[in-house]
């Protein structure tokens, strides 16, 4: 829980432990993926079907997307830049490459991305977390192997807040 949230039930109040939205209906998921030209991997699909959408992921990345608000990166105002700075320097070819062909399913400080050229035998699509601060990009092999990652630091850094 954050402080907002123990304040609220300090002062008797109910507490949503739920950080995810309404699922999406199949609609919705539809009219995205039309929109995209592309079908979401079973992953992203199946937590769209639980939550279209998830609210503060990390201190790093704000929120998941709604479907209704998944972008190829390439055609987010944030993500061309990126693209265009990453091009204007020499040597970072394979990057920009890369930045043009995921979709991105969230972003804040640091980007989550789905490629669908990397396709694996589940029908997974290969994921990168992108941290432009750092310039660093890490792969994971899907949605699902990203997003367990993402838990597992957020664990260990309540673990290290904890012993201060």
């Amino acid at each position: 829980m954050d402080e907002v949230q123990l304040g609220a039930l300090g002062r008797g109040e109910r507490v949503e432990s739920w950080l995810g939205e309404a699922p999406a209906r199949e609609e919705a998921l539809v009219a995205s993926e039309e929109r995209l030209g592309a079908w979401f991997p079973p992953g992203l699909r199946g937590l769209f079907l639980a939550s279209d959408g998830w609210t503060h992921l990390d201190d790093c990345v704000e929120d998941v997307h709604p479907c209704g608000r998944v972008v190829w990166m390439r055609d987010s105002d944030v993500g061309t830049r990126v693209i265009e700075t990453y091009d204007s320097i020499p040597g970072n070819e394979d990057d920009v490459q890369l930045f043009r062909r995921p979709i991105e399913i969230a972003r804040g400080e640091d980007f989550r991305l789905l490629d669908p050229t990397g396709v694996g035998p589940d029908g997974e699509w290969a994921a990168y977390e992108f941290a432009p601060k750092y310039g660093d990009t890490t792969k994971y092999p899907s949605f699902s192997a990203l997003f367990h990652s993402a838990y597992a630091d957020m664990e260990e850094d309540q673990d290290e807040e904890g012993m201060d």
